[in-house]
């Protein structure tokens, strides 16, 4: 057999990159879909508000710092997704809860919630997500805590210590220094 030409090796290449550029993320067709962190979705109405409530894995395997870091990431990550690919969801506020793994005092391991990340929706469809630049520390200027366990505080006061976390979320660790 000869070998192939010049022509058709451009071709095989030309072919390859449209397949490959062809191949991305497929859009979720359910909430729960939205983010492999996610483990449920529901929603809550009070006093005539509705919030949308995003379960997170517990962890993410990492200390408190870190944990706090990558839950917020995650949720920047989801945020814009929501927006997109769910115009039709208008709750009022959008709320991420973090679960951790819990010690008691005779070594037992729970996961229970122990932050809620609250955020008006009107402020999401306000963010410019085209441009990249709007980070997790930029996010955290916008929310609302509340600590489900004491070990919430715990987590977000680890979180405030590092340096780099206190200068680029100064306005949310302002709050808990």
């Amino acid at each position: 057999m000869p070998p192939p030409s010049i022509n058709m090796k451009k071709w095989i290449i030309a072919f390859t990159a449209i397949a490959l550029a062809g191949c991305g993320e497929e859009p979720p067709k359910t909430l729960n879909e939205i983010s492999k962190s996610v483990v449920d979705v529901s929603t809550l109405k009070l006093e005539g508000a509705e919030a949308l409530v995003f379960g997170l894995k517990p962890d993410f395997g990492y200390d408190n710092s870190t944990y706090f870091f990558m839950a917020t990431e995650e949720a920047n990550r989801i945020l814009p997704k929501l927006v997109k690919y769910f115009p039709d969801q208008k709750p009022d506020q959008v709320v991420f809860t973090l679960n951790s793994t819990l010690v008691d005092k005779y070594g037992n391991e729970s996961k229970a919630p122990v932050i809620q990340l609250a955020f008006n929706m009107t402020d999401i469809q306000k963010i410019n997500y085209e441009k990249g630049q709007f980070t997790s520390w930029d996010l955290l200027g916008l929310s609302n805590i509340e600590f489900l366990h004491p070990a919430g505080a715990s987590i977000v006061r680890e979180y405030c210590a590092g340096e780099n976390n206190a200068e680029y979320a100064a306005a949310f660790c302002s709050r808990f220094i």
